[in-house]
């Protein structure tokens, strides 16, 4: 937590910790000595965070905060609030009603204290975080006074849901730190991806940390929840059980756009399907691409487009010339490179008003000054229809005209010029991804297959 914190920079992305831990008490900045009245058998750990004493213990669900508040425009106090309101809207879909304090941090239901809250601090980035008592042995905390008040009573989840534990527990928290935002980027709905979840826990059950002098160590499950975390929750299609077929399956997205998805996704999917045959392939459309890519929406993003964002890293698939195209049997096919003619002729304008392509726009307006531009489109489906059925012409990528030429009636206007002009595709991706060998794997695949 505290190495995560100290190096992460401006493009780490967020992350959510939760775990147990084996008995500790935990002493914050504001702590008094006082407080602790008889430690016994149970260590006492010096902890930075805000606050004074408190006692961690299994049965006992920790959530670690590490958020860029800055980046999220979040105050202190903010931050606090919707901690509180999770963990209250949390027991309330349990039927528990709990409620904040405005003089003590934390929740509780009526005067007894259920979760406990402490935060740090640095560099405009949050961590330590809450604490919710689940179905832990509350005698602990008779040994202190717990976040300083003396005789302040702890209350547990069990005491009104005995069946309750951190294993069942974690879904419904969940749901509410970010779980519904990870449905809507998958199309599912949030108990879909609570249930994975609870797979994932019975594949590794024991949730349980093991303390290594004042740090811990995540077991095999914390490991693997917070890879999936990580990646923005899109592994957790391979967890799911959708009509039986989906429970040994993961799902890679490949976000195109559909003429690009027409040209390149058939070569795609041979392609992985011989290294990767196991996987499933979604293609879902592009949106806003450099979100989509930074916020783990989206796996890969193959297109022409231009990024900024420091997480996003691309390779060139391939390099296409331009060309100049018209319908089968246009009289501008029977002239000789008649620049003047073909000038003044119609088109339609197909490039987008995008950054990488303004040198091409400027150069292309070089070369026909006095065009005349009746139709403009983002979809080169269109462009590639009306080109087949008027006497319009068009500058399209010749893998295009290629792959069109075979739907509709089109030829190649000799333009030796404009031959020249080239257009890169690209493959995009979060850089973090690379950290998912499958992913990794079939980015090496993707590449080598152009």
């Amino acid at each position: 937590m505290h190495e995560f914190t100290d190096t992460r920079d401006d493009s780490t992305l967020d992350e959510i910790w939760l775990v147990e831990h084996y008995p500790v008490f935990t002493q914050g900045q504001a702590g008094k000595a006082e407080h602790i009245l008889m430690p016994g058998d149970i260590p006492v750990i010096q902890s930075d965070r805000g606050g004074q004493v408190t006692y961690h213990g299994p049965g006992q669900q920790v959530m670690y905060v590490l958020l860029n508040l800055k980046r999220r425009k979040l105050g202190v106090r903010e931050l606090v609030t919707l901690l509180e309101q999770t963990v209250v809207n949390t027991l309330a879909e349990l039927g528990i009603e709990a409620h904040p304090r405005a003089d003590a941090p934390g929740v509780y239901v009526g005067e007894k204290k259920i979760c406990s809250l402490g935060l740090r601090i640095r560099r405009g980035c949050s961590f330590h975080g809450l604490a919710l008592n689940v179905n832990m042995d509350l005698s602990p905390f008779l040994r202190i006074n717990p976040c300083g008040y003396a005789g302040m009573e702890m209350a547990k989840i069990s005491q009104w849901k005995p069946e309750a534990t951190t294993n069942n527990i974690a879904p419904p928290v969940y749901v509410h730190k970010g779980i519904v935002n990870a449905a809507k980027v998958l199309n599912l709905t949030p108990s879909a991806i609570s249930q994975s979840i609870q797979k994932l826990r019975v594949i590794f059950p024991d949730p349980l940390f093991i303390r290594k002098g004042q740090g811990v160590t995540p077991t095999a499950f914390a490991m693997h929840l917070h890879e999936y975390i990580s990646q923005g929750l899109e592994s957790i299609l391979g967890a799911l059980d959708i009509e039986g077929s989906y429970d040994k399956q993961r799902t890679i997205t490949i976000a195109t756009t559909p003429s690009v998805g027409a040209l390149v996704l058939p070569v795609i999917y041979r392609a992985i399907k011989t290294h990767y045959p196991q996987l499933l392939l979604r293609n879902p459309p592009i949106s806003d691409a450099e979100n989509q890519l930074s916020q783990f929406q989206t796996d890969l993003i193959i297109d022409n487009m231009f990024c900024t964002n420091r997480t996003v890293q691309h390779h060139v698939l391939f390099t296409d010339n331009m060309v100049l195209i018209c319908r089968e049997g246009n009289p501008l096919l029977s002239l000789e490179d008649d620049r003047e003619t073909i000038d003044n002729a119609a088109h339609v304008l197909l490039l987008p008003e995008e950054q990488n392509f303004s040198g091409l726009r400027q150069r292309v307006q070089e070369m026909f000054p006095d065009r005349q531009i009746n139709f403009t489109s983002y979809n080169i489906l269109t462009i590639a229809a009306l080109v087949a059925n008027s006497d319009m012409l068009a500058i399209i990528p010749s893998r295009f005209y290629n792959l069109f030429s075979r739907c509709w009636p089109l030829e190649k206007l000799p333009f030796p010029s404009l031959n020249e002009e080239q257009i890169d595709f690209s493959i995009h991706y979060n850089k973090f991804s690379l950290r998912d060998p499958i992913l990794h794997g079939v980015i090496d695949v993707i590449r080598n297959a152009f």
